[in-house]
């Protein structure tokens, strides 16, 4: 059946049907973002920095603990 489908009486069945709209690709999903000022939150340096300051913290402990 055609969309918008007109029955016999003139009424229109469907005219305001409107397609559900396409998934967006990974690529687009980042284009929009970028485009809105969106960033996303980066777990990896975070971790990171807190490996970092975690082992600072331990050598720190450890050196005046020989001395």
């Amino acid at each position: 059946m055609k969309t918008p489908y007109t029955t016999r009486t003139g009424i229109k069945i469907g005219c305001m049907y409107e397609p559900p709209p396409q998934q967006m690709t990974a690529d687009e999903e980042r284009m929009q973002a970028a485009l809105l000022g969106l960033r996303e939150d980066p777990l990896w340096l975070w971790a990171s920095v807190s490996a970092v300051l975690v082992t600072a913290l331990i050598l720190l402990a450890s050196c005046r603990g020989s001395a």
